[in-house]
């Protein structure tokens, strides 16, 4: 009988000591990154756009960024905030269309896949937020930055 009970204790201690029971508790989303083959949609948001710390889902592969996924009427947003909460930009999304959205304090460039910038020729780049259909990369020079959005499917 001890031995069943302590077992069952320790189910239960695994159990809410685990990520998803973290969520379940302290109502924030655990910080995750959509995986290809899965449904990233299911991860966004339909309110919160444009504040620095959404309720949503941290979906940034980068330590540096954060990333929040909101859809609405069929369109998809994408909010990419510094380490310190404040929003750098917003990329809008509906079908195989993408655009920018007036959003953030500074205007660094954004290379789309139907409007190539060429990033700074000594810029290092990292992954920032990837799903099925797209990524976004931030490139980063001595005086310059760029991001891009690359698409990971045909049309």
């Amino acid at each position: 009988m001890r031995g069943a009970i302590l077992s069952s204790a320790a189910t239960v201690l695994m159990i809410f000591s685990s990520p998803e029971a973290a969520t379940a508790q302290d109502s924030k989303p655990v910080p995750t990154a959509c995986c290809p083959g899965k449904d990233h949609l299911a991860q966004f948001v339909r309110i919160g756009l444009g504040n620095s710390v959404p309720d949503a889902a941290d979906l940034s592969l980068s330590p540096g960024w954060h990333v929040y996924g909101f859809e609405r009427d069929g369109a998809e947003y994408i909010q990419i905030n510094d380490a310190a909460g404040a929003v750098h930009l917003v990329i809008g999304k509906m079908g195989n269309e993408f655009w920018a959205l007036p959003a953030g304090a500074s205007e660094v460039p954004i290379s789309f896949p139907n409007q190539v910038i060429p990033p700074p020729a000594d810029a290092s780049r990292v992954l920032v937020y990837e799903n099925p259909e797209f990524k976004l990369h931030h490139h980063r020079g001595a005086e310059d930055s760029l991001w891009s959005v690359e698409t990971t499917s045909t049309p």
